[in-house]
């Protein structure tokens, strides 16, 4: 078994070429690839995490693309300053379907705060926030979805999240986390189809083909992750297909990302509202 000696935060140079030559890196692909055990290729992708070469999705794999967070807005930072009045150490992640906006056909003039916390927080961050001035409500039903872009304001949507595998590629800052814009596109994606959040999803579609056609950076390892963990994965998979089948400006999304999927009846119908 060859073994490769490193400092502590150094990687040779074979195994720094291995990474960047891959989307996914895990620990059994390093091991085979240069034949040492699983614990010194997970020591290798803790080195290289930290480093900066890619992001630690899971204990056992890197991916190795980086990816966009969106600013830090002010209507964020008033929501944030208004929950840790009173709960400085309570874990929370912000952001907003304004963060589509970049991308977006059309501009999203009304939009939703969403606020994950713990599930055993959620009353307790509305009610600061409601304390504070703040328009919040917690997500209880699809109803509180549906209506949400009824309301005058912007309003702040407190949920719990139960997934959090889903959340390991967020930019976390001691007790707060902002995802990245390929978590949030998921997460409306999912929001739309199974809590009934009323953002068209053809808007969705226009994004993705702005990304496209204008050769915009879109980490598509991390789109493919958390979609898998949102269990959308093959709802993803096979509209990314159609739109490599629609148009060459769409040429640029990996073939490994677009596959024609098994999907139901009412799952295919939202991929097409979205391809359009």
């Amino acid at each position: 078994m060859r073994k490769l000696y490193t400092r502590k935060l150094h990687l040779p140079k074979e195994v720094r070429e291995f990474i960047a030559s891959s989307d996914v890196i895990t620990t059994k692909r390093l091991s085979r690839h240069f034949g040492f055990s699983e614990i010194t290729a997970m020591n290798y992708l803790s080195r290289a995490k930290k480093l900066e070469l890619g992001t630690r999705v899971a204990p056992k794999m890197l991916l190795r693309a980086k990816h966009e967070y969106p600013e830090f807005s002010k209507a964020k930072k008033r929501v944030y300053d208004a929950i840790r009045k009173d709960m400085p150490f309570t874990p929370i992640t912000i952001w907003s379907t304004f963060d589509l906006n970049k991308y977006a056909h059309n501009i999203i003039m009304k939009g939703v705060i969403f606020v994950e916390t713990e599930g055993f927080a959620v009353e307790a961050v509305k009610d600061e926030l409601l304390s504070n001035g703040v328009k919040a409500i917690s997500a209880k039903s699809k109803a509180d979805f549906e209506n949400i872009f009824d309301l005058m304001e912007t309003p702040v949507l407190v949920m719990g999240r139960k997934d959090k595998a889903g959340t390991n590629a967020d930019r976390k800052d001691k007790y707060l986390s902002l995802p990245s814009f390929e978590r949030i596109f998921i997460d409306v994606y999912f929001l739309n189809t199974r809590k009934n959040l009323s953002l068209p999803l053809s808007e969705l579609g226009n994004i993705l083909e702005n990304i496209s056609a204008f050769g915009y950076s879109l980490n598509y390892s991390l789109l493919n992750w958390v979609a898998m963990r949102r269990n959308v994965q093959a709802e993803i998979e096979t509209a990314l297909y159609l739109f490599k089948k629609k148009s060459s400006r769409f040429a640029s999304i990996p073939e490994k990302f677009a596959r024609k999927r098994q999907i139901s009846k009412k799952r295919l119908n939202s991929v097409m509202q979205m391809v359009g």
